[in-house]
């Protein structure tokens, strides 16, 4: 690989942005789709769900695509995801510009599930890069931050109080569902208080949470605020 962008015409090394995309497709085909033994090894089964879930038609995507074996609410609620967050190599600007790129960038993130070790996942991650990098290529892994996954008692007492709380808010019962985020502190709370941690977030599914033209209902920004008073009143009646 070039420590400088070259003309285009004629090949004379690899195109970084080719390791960085095979660098993916080995990812998925080794570590996902084949059940690859370092990603997975400490993944347990996918508990049942029952819930309707209609992204597909919200995102306007015609087909669901992902892990082989499990349906489309098993992999978005209950298994371990790799999704490439940005990959950039070369000229971005309008008009055309004939180099060859000489570096490339690829961000990605794992969405980790119970039991899975996050220092496991990295050391088997640079492992397989370090194995799988192509010859001519130089190649720098940066960590950012990492979390141990946490699952919530559905049955707990807090729990119940969570639901009788949000549907004297909204006039209606939640669904429970299981949802990935990053807020590493909740594994740190719960690890280091050895206690369960109650989390609720308001929001509907088309918000585009994080995402240009991010929105929030105003509407349920109140509904929001009165299921938060009632929570407490709900907390209060639990025995100390």
């Amino acid at each position: 690989m070039s420590t400088t962008g070259i003309r285009a015409g004629g090949e004379l090394y690899q195109i970084p942005l080719v390791p960085a995309m095979k660098g993916y497709e080995d990812f998925i085909n080794t570590w996902l789709y084949l059940g690859g033994p370092r990603f997975l090894v400490d993944v347990g089964p996918a508990s049942t769900v029952d819930a309707l879930f209609n992204s597909l038609e919200q995102l306007g995507v015609e087909e669901a695509h992902g892990e082989r074996g499990y349906s489309t609410l098993e992999r978005r609620w209950a298994r371990p995801s790799l999704d490439i967050n940005g990959l950039t190599s070369g000229y971005q600007k309008e008009g055309s510009k004939t180099i060859v790129p000489s570096t490339a960038t690829a961000k990605f993130s794992f969405r980790l599930v119970p039991n899975q070790d996050p220092a496991k996942i990295g050391f088997a991650l640079r492992t397989h890069l370090a194995e799988n990098c192509l010859p001519g290529v130089k190649m720098e892994l940066v960590e950012h931050h990492t979390s141990s996954a946490v699952l919530a008692d559905t049955g707990s007492d807090y729990i119940t109080a969570a639901v009788a709380a949000i549907e004297k808010g909204f006039g209606k019962s939640p669904v429970l569902i299981r949802e990935g985020g990053s807020v590493p502190i909740v594994a740190e709370m719960a690890q280091t208080l050895d206690a369960g941690v109650l989390m609720l977030g308001w929001g509907l599914p088309d918000d585009n949470t994080h995402s240009p033209n991010e929105k929030f209902c105003l509407a349920d920004y109140h509904r929001a605020i009165k299921a938060s008073a009632a929570l407490y009143r709900e907390l209060g009646k639990l025995q100390k």
